[in-house]
Protein backbone atom coordinates (compact mmCIF):
# COMPACT_ATOMS: atom_id res chain seq x y z
CA UNK A 1 0.00 0.00 0.00
CA UNK A 2 1.22 3.39 -1.10
CA UNK A 3 2.24 5.58 2.19
CA UNK A 4 0.52 9.01 2.29
CA UNK A 5 1.67 12.05 3.84
CA UNK A 6 -1.53 12.86 5.65
CA UNK A 7 -4.30 9.96 6.06
CA UNK A 8 -7.74 10.52 7.62
CA UNK A 9 -8.18 6.89 9.06
CA UNK A 10 -5.53 4.95 10.62
CA UNK A 11 -5.31 1.16 9.06
CA UNK A 12 -7.76 -0.82 11.61
CA UNK A 13 -10.05 2.49 11.11
CA UNK A 14 -10.13 1.75 7.43
CA UNK A 15 -10.62 -2.54 8.23
CA UNK A 16 -13.04 -1.84 10.65
CA UNK A 17 -15.32 0.61 8.06
CA UNK A 18 -14.18 -2.23 4.80
CA UNK A 19 -14.02 -5.28 6.16
CA UNK A 20 -16.78 -7.59 4.58
CA UNK A 21 -19.28 -8.22 7.52
CA UNK A 22 -19.31 -12.02 8.69
CA UNK A 23 -22.17 -12.63 11.00
CA UNK A 24 -25.43 -13.51 9.20
CA UNK A 25 -27.29 -11.08 10.77
CA UNK A 26 -25.01 -8.07 9.91
CA UNK A 27 -25.66 -8.85 6.34
CA UNK A 28 -29.15 -9.12 6.88
CA UNK A 29 -29.46 -5.83 8.36
CA UNK A 30 -27.67 -4.41 5.82
CA UNK A 31 -28.79 -5.52 2.47
CA UNK A 32 -32.68 -6.09 3.39
CA UNK A 33 -35.07 -3.24 2.41
CA UNK A 34 -37.16 -1.36 5.03
CA UNK A 35 -40.64 0.10 3.48
CA UNK A 36 -39.36 3.42 3.13
CA UNK A 37 -36.86 2.00 0.95
CA UNK A 38 -39.61 -0.01 -1.07
CA UNK A 39 -41.19 3.05 -1.44
CA UNK A 40 -38.33 4.50 -2.78
CA UNK A 41 -37.37 1.79 -5.38
CA UNK A 42 -41.60 1.45 -5.98
CA UNK A 43 -41.47 4.79 -7.23
CA UNK A 44 -39.57 4.59 -10.66
CA UNK A 45 -41.67 3.56 -13.41
CA UNK A 46 -39.29 1.25 -15.59
CA UNK A 47 -38.16 -2.27 -13.97
CA UNK A 48 -34.70 -1.75 -15.33
CA UNK A 49 -34.33 1.79 -12.83
CA UNK A 50 -36.21 -0.12 -10.00
CA UNK A 51 -33.65 -2.47 -9.98
CA UNK A 52 -30.55 0.06 -10.98
CA UNK A 53 -31.87 1.93 -7.72
CA UNK A 54 -32.63 -1.14 -5.26
CA UNK A 55 -28.81 -2.34 -5.86
CA UNK A 56 -27.74 1.16 -5.32
CA UNK A 57 -29.21 1.48 -2.14
CA UNK A 58 -27.67 -2.17 -1.22
CA UNK A 59 -24.05 -1.13 -2.22
CA UNK A 60 -24.30 2.08 -0.65
CA UNK A 61 -25.05 0.52 2.92
CA UNK A 62 -21.11 -0.93 3.82
CA UNK A 63 -18.76 0.52 1.28
CA UNK A 64 -16.21 -1.47 0.21
CA UNK A 65 -18.62 -4.41 -0.57
CA UNK A 66 -20.33 -5.00 -4.07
Amino acid sequence: MVKRKHQLLTESERDQILAIPTDRDHLARLYSFEPSDIDIIGARRERRNRLGVALQLALLRHPGTT
